[in-house]
């Protein structure tokens, strides 16, 4: 009889670990990861492991943190730092005026142009200088190798610490401006 327990004690670790999944991947509150077990539990009333499912607000925050969230992070750098990317930046000061500085990256992956969340970064300034300070030592992560900057402000500053940036934006609004002007003519 104690195998069986402890087969079922196993079985409802494991079963708690994926409603932890569940929740990270719907984008649940974790308040949710509270009242889950108990709704569990009295649907499937005959079920011994769903009587041992296990899953608090603080735990699933903490998994979901420091493990789901990090496999997750570690997937997306290896992808990086394997292919081609932009970085797509946004500063941002809030009601409170604190600075905020989000980094979203935009690669091709499996057949798919992919633009995934990097980070929110709390800044002290929105300078140019410390916008890209906080670019290339991301996480550790050098940028600076294959990245495509999206201001001019920020491509001189790149630009004046890696001369070899391949710089597109200008390139890029000529193109838009050459289309707009073309299609504008053409309807009007």
């Amino acid at each position: 009889m104690k195998h069986k327990e402890r087969n079922m004690y196993q079985i409802g670790q494991k079963t708690t670990n994926i409603n932890k999944a569940f929740i990270a991947e719907h984008n649940l509150l974790y308040r949710v990861a509270e009242h889950l077990p108990s709704l569990i539990s009295k649907i499937c009333t005959d079920s011994e492991i769903a009587k041992n499912i296990q899953c608090g607000r603080t735990k699933t925050t903490a998994i979901v943190k420091n493990v789901i969230g990090q496999s997750g992070s570690n997937t997306i750098y290896a992808i990086l730092r394997s292919s081609k990317f932009s970085v797509i930046i946004d500063e941002s000061t809030d009601i409170s005026t604190k600075k905020h500085l989000v980094i979203v990256a935009r690669y091709f992956y499996e057949n798919k142009i992919h633009d995934t969340f990097l980070t929110l970064i709390e800044m002290k300034s929105s300078r140019t200088a410390d916008i890209y300070k906080e670019i290339v030592n991301f996480n550790g992560f050098r940028f600076y190798k294959t990245l495509l900057p999206l201001f001019n402000n920020l491509n001189k500053e790149m630009q004046s610490s890696e001369p070899k940036l391949y710089i597109l934006h200008s390139r890029l609004c000529n193109l838009y401006k050459t289309i707009l002007d073309y299609f504008v003519k053409k309807i009007f």
